[in-house]
């Protein structure tokens, strides 16, 4: 947890407000316990939410890694607890295709007015 309380005084530098973090739990089948709690409680403001996810071990396939991964946060007595719309790298991939298609669509009309007064001049 001291390694948690360092990434997020780190990511404040950059959003003050935590309403662009996204944070990435990583190897929870490391240290299951508290953690539903932790995520749910979001006592730090993660503007984005959490995302849970399992390593992947050794010299697993990305398709193994993922099959564990799902059975995992199935089988766990901890973590089959946690809601499914914040667990699993296919979860992550989602939000983060979310998030870059947010960014996009906010950010093309400006970039479009720039090009078109550009053309103008042409």
């Amino acid at each position: 947890m001291q390694q948690a309380a360092a990434d997020v005084l780190m990511s404040r530098q950059v959003d003050r407000t935590g309403e662009r973090t996204l944070a990435v739990v990583t190897k929870v089948d490391m240290a299951p316990v508290g953690l539903h709690e932790k995520v749910m409680a979001d006592d730090v403001k993660i503007g984005l939410g959490y995302v849970c996810v399992r390593n992947r071990v050794g010299d697993e396939s990305y398709d193994e890694a993922r099959a564990e991964e799902a059975k995992l946060f199935e089988t766990h007595p901890l973590l089959s607890k946690m809601d499914k719309s914040i667990v699993g790298i296919p979860v992550l991939a989602q939000k983060l295709m979310q998030i870059q298609a947010a960014s996009i669509a906010k950010c093309l009309p400006d970039i479009v007015k720039k090009i078109n007064v550009k053309l103008s001049f042409c």
